[in-house]
């Protein structure tokens, strides 16, 4: 595979705010890390300035296992039936008086108490490694006491005192919310969900964005010429920001990951990731071939005036789409019912291959893959 971004530049990576969705950021710079990718500088609020501390003192394995072993617990403290009723509908062990109670007792104490969250930044950054690497670190967060955002130069912050503004930025509305050195804030999303804007102000030419699409305001921000901005944004519901869920944050962690890789090396597909090795002329031959093979007496003309357009509308694309992307729709809706694992980088020949293995697992008769969708060509022939 071939780089689609210049790897002898340095970028500036910008993480979105999102609480629970933030392994998908981990993924992504685990991809990043992988290939070498360098990065000077990162500007995050709430959870993306908590990833981007780990980021900052190159702490990879470290994010993983927080991440891959991430619990309401390491969060907040609250009782588990609580949680599973909230965020996953189960109240067997719980009623709604009881439900109604707890809920009451945590908006009287003043929101979620967040003891375990303090305990794990204090654990987890070293503030003097921030402070003596080369590296940028933007904290974005907003004051309640001064009315004002706030996109804070990590070494411009005192001494002991980042751990407490890394806090500041993730301080969600429902917290239990303290003032920091005497001074209020709330977490910086709900302001500035994407601060590109810190590292634009400081003077970053090249800018990647990886989004989680968090809850609150992103705002406007006009890129000056010569800045480049790329974005990583998934494709699949990462769950909610309070989810704090060990097998969702690993199904992220994989999604952040290929998503990278998707944008470093120009990867196809929707669903899957495909390192594409024919030429659009290869694919058309294909898809004739395919359907000339089941049905001998249509005419090459019929093929493409009539079949590969209404094909093509049937399959959710325009009826001038290209061949390679039909070719490639059809193997992703193959993928999919055959559910081969789009956690990997194939070949249009791999994964047609994974399809024939596929179909011989489970003992059906191997047809090509167009046969999938025999009923639609009939309904255009007849």
């Amino acid at each position: 595979m071939e780089f689609k971004i210049d790897i002898s530049k340095s970028y500036g990576i910008v993480l979105e705010g999102g609480g629970a969705k933030g392994a998908y950021q981990i993924g992504a710079w685990k991809a990043l890390k992988e290939d070498n990718i360098s990065i000077s500088g990162v500007s995050g609020v709430s959870v993306g300035a908590l990833n981007g501390a780990l980021i900052v003192m190159d702490k990879l394995d470290e994010a993983i296992e927080t991440w891959e072993h991430i619990n309401y617990s390491q969060v907040m403290k609250t009782e588990n039936k609580l949680v599973n009723a909230v965020f996953h509908g189960d109240w067997k062990n719980t009623t709604i008086a009881s439900f109604m109670k707890d809920g009451w007792k945590i908006l009287s104490d003043g929101g979620l108490d967040i003891t375990p969250l303090k305990e794990l930044i204090k654990k987890s950054v070293d503030e003097e490694v921030i402070r003596k690497s080369s590296k940028q670190f933007f904290i974005t967060t907003y004051s309640l006491t001064n009315h004002k955002l706030l996109n804070i130069n990590a070494k411009d912050i005192e001494e002991d005192r980042l751990c407490e503004m890394l806090l500041a930025s993730a301080y969600f509305p429902v917290f239990k919310n303290e003032p920091l050195n005497g001074e209020r804030f709330t977490d910086g999303g709900g302001w500035n969900l994407v601060p590109i804007d810190a590292l634009i102000d400081a003077g970053y030419k090249d800018i990647i964005v990886i989004r989680i699409y968090g809850i609150g305001h992103q705002r406007k921000i006009e890129i000056p010429e010569g800045v480049t901005i790329y974005e990583v944004a998934p494709r699949y519901n990462l769950g909610g920001v309070l989810d704090f869920d060990s097998k969702r944050s690993r199904k992220n962690l994989k999604l952040g990951y290929y998503d990278m890789k998707r944008l470093l090396y120009g990867l196809d597909g929707i669903h899957y990731y495909f390192d594409c090795q024919m030429e659009e002329q290869q694919y058309y031959e294909e898809i004739v071939e395919k359907i000339g093979k089941e049905y001998e007496n249509i005419s090459l003309r019929y093929i493409n005036e009539k079949v590969i357009p209404h094909l093509a509308e049937k399959l959710g694309k325009k009826k001038d789409a290209t061949y390679k992307e039909i070719y490639l729709q059809i193997l992703e809706l193959c993928g999919k019912e055959l559910k081969i694992t789009k956690y990997n980088i194939y070949t249009e020949k791999e994964f047609i291959e994974k399809i024939k293995e596929a179909l011989r697992v489970q003992e059906k008769l191997m047809p090509d893959m167009i046969i999938q969708l025999k009923d639609t060509i009939e309904k255009i022939i007849d």
